[in-house]
């Protein structure tokens, strides 16, 4: 029996994968390796390098390509206290790391980057300020921070081209650029793409318009996810996705100069919930956008979003040939001439050009809440409070499907707060069809309020 069990051990350790080695590098080029060059070059796959607290710099701790899986992490897990500073400029480009390979599978956790450049020599040069994907079978990223870094044609900080799956997780993104879009980070041709919990905050586009985060995925198969994300006065627009279904949840979009976000293409599908779109300028705030082939029908839901002092484009927001269904969402202060585009083609598949339930519009400077551009689709309106704006494609709406034109008696909007009184006409218990807006009730009534709504609250 000992010479079984014996056997049997000796089979386990030889099945059982090689353990991974973890290797310090320090700033002071003490450590098991000089540099992190050299810590990449002598890594096996699988291991890990840790590197301790401290600025990295120069030549050795930049411009460094990676072709093996690896982690990279901080010692400490603080982005502030352990950086690498690319020292990059226009005359003199540097970037941190460039992952290249089907065998590239890289972590990198808790390391700060500033200062990286990615010239525009060639295509691929140009893209990844800080971090270039390129092919690589997975790349991500948690708990990082990327400052001042710059990209000639896409991805300030980190640029994606062709990688099987890309994670972005808990990351801040200060004051980087690009030359053509993804002011922030700019992917192309992901498997999987996710973006969560990240702040991304006073992005510019070098040369023209643009937006802080470019997503130009152009896969069916692919579904954009960008969660708990905050786009904060970016001198562009916050997100774009094109091409691809995609899924924002718990976004806010606050600030920015050229819309918050704008879906566009042939495949424009998906879900945007529990967001908030405020104060943004010179765009939408939000437009979904479709070139529709015949054996396609796109549509996107819209839920739980709040639409508040937005003052740039034609309208707040605009479904162009994309069908939508807006539900529990409340419009306030938007200073855009139409509230809602809706444009439906009669050449296109789809058979409906739109829903609004439960919504609250105040018009702010709208002269049309609704506009109804070549729409031989059906369209509806239910349960909604339209505040003096039934006209035009939305007059025949009013007193029917519960709709009605009356003071929603939002809680105290002037501070951002946009709970209902228990008093309001658009309280479940007074308008017999459900809650209207995107908030339940937060005043008038002892023990009902939405402390959820503090967050939302606080931004104003």
């Amino acid at each position: 029996m000992k010479v079984l069990l014996l056997s049997i051990g000796l089979i386990v350790l030889t099945l059982s994968p090689a353990i991974a080695t973890t290797w310090l590098v320090l700033p002071d080029g003490s450590g098991d390796f000089p540099t992190l060059l050299d810590a990449v070059a002598g890594a096996a796959a699988g291991d890990v390098i840790e590197l301790g607290n401290g600025v990295f710099a120069g030549d050795g701790n930049r411009d460094i390509e990676v072709g093996q899986a690896l982690t990279l992490r901080s010692q400490s897990g603080d982005p502030a206290a352990c950086v690498i500073d690319c020292e990059g400029n226009a005359a003199e480009p540097h970037r941190a790391l460039a992952l290249r390979g089907a065998q590239a599978s890289v972590t990198i956790e808790g390391i700060g980057f500033r200062n990286g450049y990615a010239d525009g020599s060639n295509l691929e040069d140009g893209w990844g300020g800080a971090v270039l994907c390129a092919e690589a079978s997975a790349a991500a990223f948690f708990d990082c921070r990327f400052e001042n870094c710059t990209a000639f044609h896409v991805g300030g900080a980190i640029g994606e081209d062709r990688c099987a799956d890309f994670l972005v997780e808990g990351c801040d993104f200060v004051a980087c650029a690009s030359g053509d879009d993804g002011g922030a980070v700019g992917a192309a041709y992901a498997g999987e793409f996710a973006m969560r919990q990240c702040r991304v905050e006073s992005t510019e586009i070098l040369d023209g318009n643009g937006a802080a985060v470019y997503l130009e995925l152009e896969h069916p198969n692919t579904i954009a996810r960008v969660e708990d994300c905050e786009f904060l006065d970016n001198g562009v627009g916050g997100l774009y996705v094109g091409s691809s279904p995609c899924v924002i949840r718990r976004c806010q979009f606050l600030r920015n100069a050229q819309g918050g976000a704008r879906l566009y293409g042939g495949l424009v599908s998906g879900l945007i919930e529990d967001s908030v779109f405020a104060s943004n300028t010179g765009g939408c705030a939000l437009e979904l956008s479709a070139f529709i082939p015949d054996d396609q029908t796109p549509g996107v839901k819209v839920f739980r979003c709040l639409f508040a002092e937005n003052s740039g484009g034609s309208s707040t927001v605009r479904l162009w040939n994309v069908p939508g269904w807006i539900a529990d969402c409340t419009f306030w202060g938007n200073q855009a001439p139409q509230t809602v585009f809706l444009r439906a083609e009669s050449s296109f598949s789809f058979d409906w050009a739109g829903l609004l339930e439960r919504v609250i519009i105040e018009p702010g400077a709208a002269t049309e809440v609704i506009h109804c551009e070549d729409n031989p689709h059906p369209f509806a309106i239910h349960c909604s409070d339209l505040v003096g704006g039934w006209t035009g494609c939305a007059a025949d709406w009013l007193g029917v499907e519960g709709n009605i034109d009356a003071d929603p008696m939002f809680c105290d909007p002037a501070a951002g707060d946009f709970t209902l009184h228990a008093s309001s006409p658009c309280y479940a218990i007074n308008s017999g069809c459900g809650t209207m807006g995107a908030y339940d009730v937060g005043c008038g009534s002892t023990g009902v309020d939405d402390a959820s709504f503090s967050a939302i609250k606080a931004l104003y």
